[in-house]
């Protein structure tokens, strides 16, 4: 499975486990919610996003970054069978859909940008609400 892949959804879907052993922070891996997505359990090291995506035992399982005895014990731990494959499997993929997918990430902006506009619009001393404007010369103007 080495080299570069365009179809990294079909990549995804041969495999059984997702490891991913960091270093340090990397923000929040977009493999990791790839593999999530793919509803592929990962092995991931307790540095930055990835604790916020996948969930101990859950989701996946999560070893001590620089340690490879750490991830080395988690791995077994997967392969014989000390965590419910399939069930992390199902947590995975559901937890991609109800946190990290494309929807959810242009709400989170939106809700953003929503909470913004209402402190600006407070901070003004606007009304609440939508408020109207006029646009355009006398004669040929309209309210938004």
């Amino acid at each position: 499975m080495g080299g570069i892949h365009g179809d990294v959804a079909t990549q995804l879907n041969k495999m059984d486990l997702f490891v991913l052993p960091s270093l340090f922070g990397e923000g929040l891996p977009m493999v990791v919610l790839e593999a999530m997505a793919a509803g592929v359990p990962v092995v991931g090291t307790n540095v930055e996003g990835v604790p916020e995506a996948i969930r101990h035992g859950v989701d996946g399982l999560i070893a001590e970054p620089g340690k490879p005895q750490s991830l080395a014990h988690m791995l077994a731990a997967a392969i014989q069978g000390q965590y419910g494959w399939q069930a992390m499997r199902e947590s995975a993929h559901a937890r991609h859909a109800e946190k990290f997918s494309d929807v959810r990430m242009a709400e989170g902006v939106a809700a953003v940008y929503d909470e913004l506009l209402r402190k600006r619009i407070a901070a003004r001393g606007e009304f609440r609400g939508q408020r109207k404007t006029r646009i355009g010369t006398q004669s040929n103007s309209r309210l938004y």
